[in-house]
């Protein structure tokens, strides 16, 4: 059976198949009949709100952040319990490992 398309069509599909949206704009307005689907606007992050969000990604812990502290005391934990050289956290490989984990974490070590 084909339709036109029209809004009607699409009103009979939002009651049918989306009653939530229209449970929430019939509130704003009185005649349900004539109610539409909800625009919903998504915003695109500029450009420089992008770069900004990047470089906070790739921004290391302050050592005094919580994340770190906690990072480094499961660290510390681990080197201990398993009576490993406290010199691992100077092992290039354990670096990369780290960074691959959580890459804005900066190991503690004499450097």
């Amino acid at each position: 059976m084909e339709t036109a398309g029209g809004t009607s069509n699409t009103n009979a599909h939002i009651r049918r198949h989306h009653p939530q949206l229209l449970s929430a704009s019939s509130a704003t307005h009185s005649d349900s009949s004539q109610t539409e689907a909800p625009v919903v606007k998504q915003r695109q992050q500029t450009l420089p709100g992008a770069f900004q969000a990047q470089a906070a990604k790739k921004k290391k812990y302050p050592a005094n952040s919580p994340r770190a502290k906690d990072i480094t005391q499961k660290l510390a934990i681990f080197i201990v319990k398993d009576l490993r050289p406290y010199t691992l956290v100077e092992n290039k490989q354990f670096r990369s490992l780290l960074a691959a984990l959580d890459e804005r974490y900066q190991c503690p070590s004499r450097d």
